[in-house]
């Protein structure tokens, strides 16, 4: 109905709410526009998609996991041994990582394999 269409106090009613209710739909769909204007610039979210299309290469996220653990390992026998307190932490701190680092390769390549299904 257009303004021009109003004839009595009955037709000004309809007019209103028929305006009331596009108002409202064309209010929700402006909200729900800003929403993913707000979610698409939001940092968090932006590192998430990046770092999301980054890892969906399989060995990369392998090579990935394999870093961290080894990174760990060495940083709690580091910890636990003194490498920088002593001659002899420093040399059982070494040996220690060299015998994680070839069991942590062991494992790692023994649950690649079980990924990918070659047991």
């Amino acid at each position: 109905m257009k303004a021009k269409d109003i004839q009595n106090h009955d037709d000004l009613l309809m007019l209103i709410a028929e305006t009331r209710d596009r108002v409202g739909i064309e209010e929700k769909i402006a909200f729900a526009s800003f929403k993913v204007v707000v979610k698409t610039l939001n940092p968090l979210a932006l590192i998430k998609d990046s770092l999301h299309d980054l890892f969906s290469d399989k060995e990369l996220v392998q090579d990935v996991k394999s870093f961290g653990i080894k990174t760990g390992a060495n940083f709690v026998i580091d910890k636990v041994l003194g490498k920088n307190k002593s001659i002899k932490g420093f040399i059982y701190s070494i040996l220690a990582e060299n015998v994680s680092e070839y069991l942590l390769n062991k494992r790692l390549k023994k649950a690649k394999k079980e990924e990918q299904g070659l047991d």
